[in-house]
């Protein structure tokens, strides 16, 4: 497997994470390298959307060109086909935009208009890392992609998924709330003015214009460990915001 998008359990010694508290994530554990014990990374494998909505969050997020740490696909967790790893920012601090760099404003607004285009319902958790750059913690929560959905792929165990679940499928990626868009705007920019506008429209602007081969690429790496139907849903659900980043960007600019 390539080792771009995946770690092998057999290399990290793995214990829980002691400093955190069962949450929307499920229990958490540490994968520290038997070779560098500075390499860390943060396991999430609870729930079966979890690994492939942390993984693609974040591979999508490095191609538009926000920071973010590596998420990597985990293979050998006994008892967990699908898992992911986070790497673990030591020392990490909470994000404070009244004293950020303008760099850090700009990326803090461009992902909360992503968070916006791939529908996510998870907390917002923003921080800074040794080298003072901003990056966005709790992903798992994205892509209208849920237990539900991922579970009852899952259970078809590779045969064709029947009707009912190929309608699930189709529905989350049909779901476009374009009025969380115009919330995005109308509310960040009375709160933070022009810098906020600019950053939401130049997100939209990169994504309607974002180059599909690393989404290609992690989406062939998640179908080694998810169905087909997992990875091709992705693949459809970014195409899809793609369109719609395009036809919003005209809307929103065409009186000006």
């Amino acid at each position: 497997m390539d080792d771009c998008y995946f770690l092998k359990a057999k290399d990290f010694v793995v214990t829980p994470f002691a400093e955190s508290e069962e949450g929307d994530s499920g229990k958490l554990s540490l994968a520290t390298s038997k070779v560098d014990p500075l390499v860390k990374y943060l396991i999430k494998s609870s729930y079966p959307e979890i690994p492939s909505n942390e993984f693609m969050y974040h591979q999508l997020a490095k191609a538009l060109g926000l920071y973010t740490q590596e998420a990597k696909l985990i293979t050998g967790i006994r008892g967990k086909k699908q898992a992911v790893g986070l790497r673990f920012v030591e020392n990490a601090q909470k994000y404070a935009y009244d004293t950020s760099s303008d760099e850090n404003k700009i990326a803090f607004f461009e992902f909360l208009m992503l968070y916006a285009v791939i529908n996510e319902d998870d907390s917002r958790e923003f921080y800074c890392d040794s080298d003072n750059r901003l990056f966005k913690l709790d992903n798992a929560s994205a892509f209208n992609l849920d237990t539900m959905k991922v579970q009852a792929v899952l259970l078809c165990k590779g045969k064709e998924p029947p009707d009912v679940v190929w309608q699930l499928l189709k529905r989350g990626i049909e779901y476009v709330d374009t009025l969380s868009y115009d919330t995005y705007f109308h509310v960040m920019g009375k709160a933070y003015g022009q810098i906020a506008v600019e950053s939401g429209l130049n997100l939209l602007k990169r994504f309607s214009e974002l180059d599909l081969s690393p989404i290609e690429a992690a989406c062939d790496a998640l179908a080694k460990v998810y169905p087909n139907e997992i990875a091709e849903y992705y693949r459809i659900f970014i195409e899809r915001r793609m369109e719609i980043c395009k036809q919003y960007i005209a809307e929103k600019t065409s009186g000006c």
